[in-house]
């Protein structure tokens, strides 16, 4: 058991620790419940929670609603938390909890219901978005940047995830900017 916990903490596995804790914690108190009162088997069971952004203030901004779509359908909800936020060719940001087959032709934005007004904290310690109808601080452990052309592509939103601290998919900010000059 200790060479186990030894291999999980050398490769700096957080996951897999847990989890480690979590079965050992059960076989040694012999519960018929894995949930028990370990703080540890919680977030064995907590999915990631992924923010897809989409839009834009871009010439591109309608390719990025067709391509928010796709990725949209294809991400496994079984695995993952998904959380979908709009940008409008304006520059104005609202979660969108509507269907994503409403993107590709921009009707989204029309779907008063379902649109919360939110923006992405620059404070680290909130690791997330602002809604701001109440001010509640909503996590993400990953964003997925569906953005294309200028203020997407450009390095300007990794910039604002990488001061955000939050974690996100494809290249840095350098190298983003470099590929669109």
């Amino acid at each position: 058991i200790t060479d186990l916990l030894s291999y999980f903490v050398k490769n700096d596995n957080a996951w897999d620790v847990d989890y480690f804790s979590a079965v050992c914690y059960h076989n040694l108190n012999n519960q018929n419940t894995i949930m028990g009162k370990n703080p540890f088997l919680r977030r064995v069971n907590m999915k990631k929670k992924v923010l897809v952004l989409f839009g834009g203030v871009s010439s591109e901004h309608d390719v990025s609603l067709s391509s928010a779509c796709s990725v949209i359908k294809n991400i496994p909800a079984e695995k993952y938390d998904i959380v979908t936020m709009g940008i409008t060719k304006d520059g104005s940001c609202y979660i969108y909890n509507g269907s994503p087959d409403m993107l590709p032709d921009g009707k989204w934005i029309e779907d008063k219901e379902n649109l919360v007004s939110a923006v992405i904290s620059c404070d680290r310690s909130h690791h997330g978005i602002i809604r701001l109808d109440s001010g509640k601080i909503e996590k993400i452990d990953v964003v997925f940047p569906v953005l294309h052309g200028k203020n997407g592509e450009d390095g300007t939103m990794q910039g604002l995830l990488e001061i955000s601290g939050i974690p996100y998919v494809g290249c840095d900010t350098a190298a983003s900017a470099v590929c669109m000059d």
